[in-house]
């Protein structure tokens, strides 16, 4: 089961919503927790009054390897979250070239869109439309970043 309810973007119940979705869902997350998957949603929900501690989000981003708490602090700190390239797998310097690429494309057409006259503010970004973009330039930042992290890797040696 994933979590579908949206969460406010930036948020921290946000990041833990993307963490569980990124861990395959409440099920896996809560077998691993020992916790019932109302538990694990109850962290992700503004309204109720259940928090988790910071070791528990670091014992399941270490479990899962998700990064959605990463994120969300680097973006905290006015930064970035650069996961490192493996260097136990080849690189694929043309598949995560193109993805970079489109998905740069893919946040500049938006932003075009929320800037055009017929958009939902008349060329003002409205707040919805705001949301929105974040998560599409968000996506961009992950992938130039894992991009970046590839060429930092060659240029210290690895392979």
């Amino acid at each position: 089961m994933t979590l579908t309810r949206p969460r406010e973007v930036g948020s921290p119940y946000e990041a833990l919503a993307r963490m569980v979705d990124q861990c395959g869902g409440l099920k896996p997350v809560a077998a691993f927790m020992g916790n019932s998957t109302s538990t694990v949603q109850r962290w992700t929900v503004p309204e109720e009054d259940s928090d988790v501690s910071f070791r528990l989000v670091s014992q399941i981003v270490d479990r899962f390897q998700a990064s959605a708490p990463a994120e969300h602090l680097a973006l905290l700190a006015g930064g970035v979250f650069v996961p490192l390239v493996g260097t136990e797998v080849s690189p694929h310097w043309g598949a995560l070239t193109a993805e970079s690429a489109s998905a740069f494309a893919e946040a500049m057409g938006e932003v075009a869109r929320a800037l055009a006259p017929t958009s939902d503010g008349a060329g003002v970004v409205t707040r919805r439309e705001a949301r929105h973009l974040v998560k599409t330039i968000d996506h961009a930042i992950r992938d130039m970043a894992a991009l970046r992290g590839l060429a930092l890797a060659v240029a210290e040696g690895e392979p």
